[in-house]
């Protein structure tokens, strides 16, 4: 259901866009911002100017090519829907983790359910948030360098998250083992405190696995 919701705005975006317009305002502010010595910019004004003048027929053409119908519709729905349902039922299933462990937990009363409530809550903010945000540094790099053509480097850049990820991974599990006494100065109740330690030390092999898959994530 997700999937197809993005998929269809995706679709419903790509459809009525008008791109020749857009490709229009962007060969201006090309222009606009070249040097006037700049030979490139030259013959950029003078494919330009060789683009204005051309018959309206053609133009009619290039109108009716992007003319919104129900095919072109349909099939850029299916595009964006290969792409997009995948990547929002695995979202989906990643959310689910803390939710399920959260119902499992509550049947064991209320004591538990109080501590493991507090304990994800840390340990996604201290944690997997961090990491999160870390990995995200090679989306970029990764796209420079395959835009490049240096596929060399994004082998380099992805082990060197990966390695930089599980070293900042060690102080976290050092601050999760100590989970109990730091929520006993934030004032909160001994027992909740002790087993939401319990529950986040379990988690520092989950914490080392999602360094290492968050780096691979977002070098696709």
């Amino acid at each position: 259901m997700p999937g197809s919701t993005v998929a269809i705005a995706l679709a419903i975006v790509t459809s009525l866009t008008n791109w020749e317009k857009q490709a229009t305002l962007a060969r201006e502010r090309i222009l606009k911002g070249a040097s006037s010595t700049d030979n490139r910019s030259v013959r950029c004004k003078t494919e330009y100017k060789h683009m204005e003048v051309l018959p309206e027929a053609e133009k009619e053409e290039e109108k009716k090519k992007w003319a919104v119908t129900r095919r072109a519709f349909v099939q850029e729905l299916k595009k964006v829907n290969f792409l997009a349902a995948p990547l929002a039922r695995v979202t989906v299933f990643q959310l689910l983790l803390p939710t399920v462990s959260t119902m499992m937990v509550g049947h064991l009363g209320k004591l538990s359910l109080a501590s493991i409530t507090i304990a994800t809550s840390l340990t996604n903010v201290t944690g997997f948030t961090p990491l999160f945000g870390f990995a995200c540094a090679l989306e970029t790099l990764s796209g420079q360098a395959y835009g490049a053509e240096q596929y060399q480097k994004i082998g380099t850049y992805t082990y060197s998250a990966m390695f930089f990820c599980i070293a900042i991974c060690l102080p976290i599990s050092v601050l999760w083992i100590f989970m109990d006494k730091i929520l006993m100065l934030l004032h909160q109740n001994p027992q909740i405190s002790v087993e939401a330690r319990n529950y986040a030390i379990w988690l520092i092999p989950a914490l080392f696995g999602y360094a290492i898959i968050r780096s691979l994530c977002h070098n696709l």
